[in-house]
């Protein structure tokens, strides 16, 4: 693997020499997201250090410097388009009647309104249970990543709810995209 873009991550686990997906305790939320979080800065990794820190109430908060490998797929969630690999991906999966129809557009706009419209049928509630079927579709076409993964859903277009100190963020979906990873700090 070659090495790519480097990130940082802010946790309270310690010790760190590879990314599980699902590991409760660490983060600031009660149910894992199916994802790592990826700051392009360091002090936005530093400051959710400090806050998984006091939510935790643990007596340090840890910063890790997470390089990618090159060949990572990351899908820009406010941008309209998907990658064309991607994009082909998920059209192979449409009927052929949408396959004719569907264009590269709005493609998070799309994701989203794919999840909840299973979720419906399941009858479950499209919150945490969106997000983790967003996440499930982005897997089933080979994203590995999500950039600015937070936002809201105006229609079709998506905007950024990323904070600046983060920089670019990124919902890594894919641990064995990680190249390499190191402690870079203590908070």
């Amino acid at each position: 693997m070659v090495p790519g873009k480097t990130y940082y991550h802010g946790t309270t686990a310690q010790n760190l020499t590879s990314f599980k997906l699902g590991v409760k305790g660490f983060g600031e939320c009660a149910t894992p997201v199916k994802g790592i979080w990826l700051s392009e800065y360091r002090d936005g990794a530093e400051w959710q250090a400090v806050r998984a820190r006091n939510i935790r109430e643990s007596n340090n908060g840890f910063v890790y410097e997470v390089v990618l490998g090159a060949c990572t797929v990351i899908a820009d969630a406010v941008q309209s388009s998907l990658p064309d690999d991607q994009y082909a991906a998920y059209k192979s999966k449409k009927s052929i009647l949408k396959r004719i129809l569907l264009k590269n557009e709005h493609w998070y706009y799309r994701f989203d309104k794919d999840a909840n419209s299973v979720l419906r049928k399941k009858y479950e509630l499209p919150d945490e249970f969106s997000r983790d079927r967003i996440i499930d579709l982005c897997n089933d076409v080979g994203i590995d990543g999500i950039a600015n993964p937070l936002v809201r859903l105006l229609g079709k277009t998506v905007q950024s709810s990323n904070e600046t100190m983060y920089g670019e963020s990124v919902l890594l979906l894919n641990v064995n995209k990680v190249y390499s990873l190191r402690l870079v700090g203590t908070v």
